[in-house]
């Protein structure tokens, strides 16, 4: 359905199930470039939907508008990378042309996944790095999509076994042969829990219900990472077929990718190549019933949550309702979509999928190091000569990825995020530590996402830890006290350390206590992350600030 499609026949997409409350909203924005009133309203009336529940959906979205757009709208990106790349000096420019220029809206978005080529912005919907000040003028003039390099496309992925490993599995019919090769091999979810992907699948195989089925998180949206926009606009028939494994092992009859609407070219090559295995009749088409064997496949788009990508969060999101987490138990792969078994699993963990089938478990297992089984894709950003994205075995330490594909730190290495800003900062005494999940956890950090974030000594470490609490704060859903209070107070604290008006540090370890104990989701428990491990390895530089001090020139400016 298009943008001109009337509103009885979008409530009835709603009431039939073919589409979602995300959809319709969507298309209703689509065609005034905000959600009137009225339109709400007569949806709610013809789709038997509560009014209530209709905004407060919609309204829980960044991305939404209820008031006309003006005809420009900028949004600097304002995530560690694009800051340490000099996002305040773009948006200072971006608030002087809309001085000059009525018309213009200029707001901080949150990452906008192009982390290796910051700073980023969004113009006009239309995605652009590096943007630099001298460059926004023209940028606002004409805006142009970052350039990238073409995908592979299905012709040639099938030269190299594509869609082999699909069909010998839908052949074969023998789950628990694919289930225990997936155990054998090691493979943990990799989008930031980190849970073991054998058993995840084991658990939606063994449920009962009556219908199952499979969702790719595609709402990547950690700071700092960038690894599944580079997958699925590159590879996007690995990630394909892996999630169409998915559906072929646990009898699944629909499988969605959740996509975040910050990765428009992400979006348009993940649809040509859906068109294109329904093509092949891999999937049902549009007018087919979808059934195990072939699975209906369809995006569904974000439109601005963080909070989405946490996986109960995002099924909330996709079943109509605000993307808030659920309480656990039960888990999605017993109690998921529609309340039916549901595989939840990252863009990455499905794209190891076929290689580790095709390949066996052994050979996936030891191409790690250090006792680690595999190979993890890292992003890689911050000071540092080569940012990119980048294949190395899971268990490499962070210096060999840094001296390594990185070409090294130019300016030195401060501290660095392992695994994005919610696993926090260590020292370069760790830049030895093996990049996999129990050495970093004994480290006090974490895996995480793999976003590997370096910062140079000429960083200060207090102003990082205030960009990546505004973060957190500006993402948290509100549905828990600890998260949505600690994520304020924490960052209210840290503002006030950084205008010398000092800082109780004793009561900060009280409050990151409360807010890891307390918090729903993964969010609040790691959101204190930067602040609890910068005061353990950086204490001398936290209370050089509470004296009203910056030793890197960074605060206190007149």
């Amino acid at each position: 359905m298009g943008e001109h499609t009337s509103v009885a026949r979008l409530a009835g997409g709603l009431q039939r199930g073919g589409l979602l409350l995300l959809d319709v909203l969507h298309i209703l924005q689509g065609r005034h470039g905000y959600l009137r009133r009225e339109d709400l309203e007569e949806l709610s009336r013809l789709s038997h939907l509560p009014r209530e529940q209709i905004h407060g959906s919609a309204s829980f979205y960044s991305n939404f508008r209820f008031q006309p757009p003006p005809p420009m709208r900028i949004g600097i990106c304002g995530s560690l990378p694009c800051h340490l790349a000099g996002a305040p000096g773009l948006r200072e420019a971006a608030e002087a042309l809309a001085g000059k220029q009525p018309g213009i809206e200029v707001r901080t978005v949150s990452c906008l996944g192009l982390c290796d080529r910051a700073p980023a912005a969004l113009i006009n919907g239309c995605s652009m790095a590096p943007l630099h000040p001298r460059g926004l003028p023209a940028a606002v003039r004409k805006p142009k999509m970052a350039p990238a390099p073409a995908p592979q496309g299905l012709q040639e992925y099938m030269k190299k076994d594509g869609y082999a490993v699909l069909r010998r599995v839908l052949a074969e019919n023998t789950p628990e042969g694919v289930i225990s090769q997936l155990k054998e091999s090691g493979l943990r979810g990799q989008g930031g829990a980190g849970y073991p992907a054998g058993a995840k699948w084991e658990a939606v195989h063994q449920a009962p219900g009556d219908e199952k089925y499979v969702v790719v998180n595609a709402d990547e949206g950690e700071p700092g990472t960038f690894k599944d926009r580079i997958l699925m606009e590159q590879w996007p028939h690995r990630v394909l077929e892996g999630a169409l494994i998915a559906a072929a092992t646990l009898r699944a009859s629909h499988v969605y990718i959740y996509l975040r609407e910050e990765y428009p070219r992400s979006r348009r090559v993940l649809q040509r190549a859906i068109g294109q295995v329904q093509a092949r009749g891999w999937v049902a088409g549009p007018r087919q019933r979808p059934r195990p064997g072939r699975p209906a496949l369809r995006l569904v788009i974000g439109a601005g949550a963080y909070i989405c990508g946490e996986e109960t969060a995002l099924l909330e999101s996709m079943e109509g309702r605000r993307g808030e987490p659920r309480l656990r138990p039960p888990f999605p792969a017993t109690h998921g979509l529609r309340g039916q078994p549901t595989l939840v699993a990252n863009v990455e963990t499905l794209a190891r999928v076929p290689g580790i089938l095709r390949e066996g478990a052994g050979v996936f297992r030891a191409r790690g190091k250090n006792g680690a089984p595999g190979m993890k894709l890292f992003s890689l950003s911050g000071d540092i000569r080569r940012p990119g994205c980048y294949e190395m075995p899971l268990g490499s330490t962070a210096r060999e990825l840094i001296e390594g594909p990185g070409r090294g730190a130019p300016r030195g290495v401060k501290a660095f995020f392992p695994g994005g800003v919610a696993t926090g900062f260590l020292p370069p005494e760790h830049l030895g530590t093996p990049l996999d999940y129990a050495p970093l956890a004994r480290a006090g950090s974490g895996l995480g996402s793999g976003g590997v974030i370096v910062l140079s000594p000429q960083r200060c470490l207090v102003d990082v830890a205030e960009n990546c609490m505004e973060f957190f704060a500006h993402e948290s859903c509100g549905k828990c006290t600890p998260c949505r209070a600690g994520c304020e107070k924490m960052l209210a604290m840290l503002k006030g350390l950084r205008g010398g008006r000092g800082g109780d540090f004793p009561l900060w370890g009280e409050l990151s206590r409360t807010m890891v104990d307390g918090s729903i989701c993964g969010l609040g428990q790691t959101a204190p992350a930067t602040v609890t491990l910068g005061l353990r390895h950086f204490p001398g530089e936290f209370e050089a600030h509470r004296r009203g001090e910056c030793p890197a020139g960074v605060c206190f400016r007149k």
